[in-house]
């Protein structure tokens, strides 16, 4: 028998880097500092770093490519976003795990002639995750207008880009799982002096991701079999307990 699969926070981690990207790709490029302009026209993988830790001078290290020419003196161009998910697991008090069982939907395709379909057996527990995002700029209105950038595009009435889907594979089987940040409250600013002279100015704020952790295994079942639920490359809809 085939032992129990569960998801990691990987993906989560590349879902929150998807959201900051389509924030500020939603700026207009024309406005603001040249500093600013300037970021908005690098491609992502030049301006949103995601890292394991807040270390400053390891960011710009990165950014400036010392790890790769440690005698090339680079200054990085900034502004920057950098993100990093704090290593603590909060497991939601308020929210219950849940326990499912769903048979793979495949339209316009033959089940088989033995008459079996996938299935997963699955328990979804509900996670907090922390995430930090700091922003990186030589002068001070090029990083409070990254920070309001960012504060504008989460902080709408309705929400809609809050909301997160990311996609995994448990045993084989694609799940969609939905997850939503809390809008942050404020942004801590701050300002530092370089080797060289140059000032530094930062801003960072912490965000809340509230998501799943699916944990379960595949199994074959016959179309007959008692499902609380669907599965399909696009969505898992949850329903009622019905008889195939």
């Amino acid at each position: 028998m085939a032992g129990y699969d569960v998801t990691d926070f990987q993906a989560a981690d590349y879902s929150v880097g998807r959201l900051i990207a389509d924030c500020y790709a939603a700026m207009d490029g024309t406005k603001g500092p040249d500093a600013f302009r300037r970021f908005i026209a690098r491609p992502t993988k030049e301006k949103i770093y995601f890292c394991r830790n807040d270390d400053v001078q390891a960011v710009l290290q990165r950014i400036a490519k010392h790890e790769t020419e440690p005698s090339t003196a680079i200054t990085p161009d900034l502004p920057c976003v950098v993100y990093y998910r704090i290593f603590d697991l909060a497991f939601d008090s308020m929210s219950r795990a849940q326990v499912f069982h769903a048979r793979r939907v495949e339209p316009d395709r033959e089940v088989g002639m033995d008459g079996l379909l996938r299935g997963l057996e699955a328990t979804t527990i509900p996670v907090k995750l922390t995430y930090s995002l700091l922003v990186l700029a030589w002068d001070r209105p090029t990083a409070e207008r990254m920070a309001l950038s960012w504060w504008g595009w989460v902080a709408p009435i309705f929400r809609e880009h809050t909301r997160i889907v990311t996609p995994y594979k448990v045993d084989g089987e694609p799940v969609q799982v939905p997850g939503s940040i809390d809008i942050p409250r404020e942004f801590a600013s701050s300002a530092e002096t370089l080797d060289d002279g140059r000032r530094l100015f930062g801003m960072r704020t912490q965000f809340d991701l509230n998501t799943q952790v699916v944990y379960g295994k595949s199994f074959e079942t016959s179309p007959s079999f008692c499902v609380t639920g669907t599965i399909d490359e696009e969505s898992v809809s949850a329903g009622g307990r019905e008889n195939g």
